[in-house]
């Protein structure tokens, strides 16, 4: 819900904005992980982020849960659907607002800004690091030939 309705509220934050430059969204490389290789284009979603939004605003929480799977279809989770959604959402708006779709991979730590090395969360790498440097994870199944690709908070 969060990164499509609170992406429509940005997206109607920013027509008001009348010296607006750029609207940069903040998508992820993995919002069409279905698809073996990814090129520099929108690609629809299985659902119209209109759709999905009414759905998740008027649907008891219990069949939400149920519904979820339909809706999610090949992608792995609500994260990456709905940051797919948001793009469909922004690229719509493309010939009305100065539009940019960034697409970051993995996000980790700060360099420099707020403050060195600042994070909000454990999840994912930053997890796992801690987890290896604490001695909670001692051995770990992994693809040695697998390339890590992060991209710093702050150079983004």
């Amino acid at each position: 819900k969060m990164n499509t309705y609170g992406t429509l509220q940005v997206v109607n934050l920013a027509f008001k904005m009348k010296q607006l430059k750029a609207f940069v969204y903040i998508s992820t490389a993995y919002s069409n992980c279905q698809i073996t290789e990814i090129e520099e284009k929108i690609y629809p979603s299985s659902r119209d982020w209109r759709e999905v939004i009414s759905v998740a605003q008027n649907t008891d929480p219990i069949v939400m849960t149920i519904l979820t799977q339909k809706y999610l279809g090949r992608l792995p989770n609500t994260y990456v659907f709905s940051k797919c959604l948001g793009e469909n959402l922004v690229w719509e708006m493309r010939n009305e607002l100065p539009i940019i779709i960034f697409r970051p991979t993995i996000v980790i730590a700060s360099w420099m800004e707020p403050v060195r090395g600042w994070i909000d969360t454990f999840h994912g790498p930053v997890g796992m690091t801690l987890g290896i440097g604490k001695g909670i994870i001692r051995t770990m199944l992994s693809n040695p030939t697998a390339k890590a690709d992060f991209t710093l908070v702050d150079s983004a």
